[in-house]
C-alpha cells in the first residue's frame, strides 16, 4: 500500500470519528447514544434509538427515558423500538433534556449499562 493511500485512510477515519463525536454523548463498548433528536416528521432524526456497533448482538435490552426529576416517561425491552418523543400513553412530551439509560447483556455474557442526557427538540 502506498504511504499516501495509508495516510488518507487514517485521516478519513480520524475525521469520521471527530464528526461522530459531535453527535454522540453516551457511549460504551459497542453502543452509542445520540445527543438529540427532532420528532417533527421531516424524515431526519425523528426518533431516538441507541446505535450498536456493526456485529454487536444483545441478548437482553432495556431502554428507559426519564424527566429531569427522574419520572419515567418511556421504557422498552425491544432494541429496535425507538423513542418518538412521546410518553408511554402516546402524549407528546415538551422540548427539554431527558435522561436516558440503556442496559442489558451482550451475547458474550458481558453486561452493558450506558446513560446520557438526550435533548428533545421541537419546532
Amino acid at each position: 500500500m502506498h504511504r499516501l493511500s495509508l495516510l488518507l485512510m487514517v485521516l478519513m477515519l480520524f475525521v469520521s470519528c471527530e464528526e461522530r463525536s459531535q453527535y454522540i454523548t453516551g457511549y460504551g463498548p459497542g453502543i452509542n447514544l445520540p445527543s438529540a433528536f427532532t420528532p417533527n416528521d421531516d424524515g431526519i432524526n425523528d426518533t431516538f434509538l441507541p446505535i450498536f456497533d456493526f456485529g454487536v448482538v444483545v441478548t437482553t435490552y432495556q431502554m428507559k427515558i426519564y424527566t429531569s426529576d427522574y419520572q419515567e416517561v418511556f421504557t422498552t425491552t425491544d432494541s429496535k423500538e425507538a423513542w418518538t418523543g412521546k410518553n408511554s400513553d402516546g402524549k407528546t412530551l415538551p422540548a427539554t433534556s431527558y435522561y436516558c439509560r440503556v442496559y442489558g447483556t451482550y451475547d458474550s455474557g458481558e453486561k452493558y449499562d450506558v446513560s446520557s442526557m438526550v435533548e428533545l427538540l421541537l419546532p
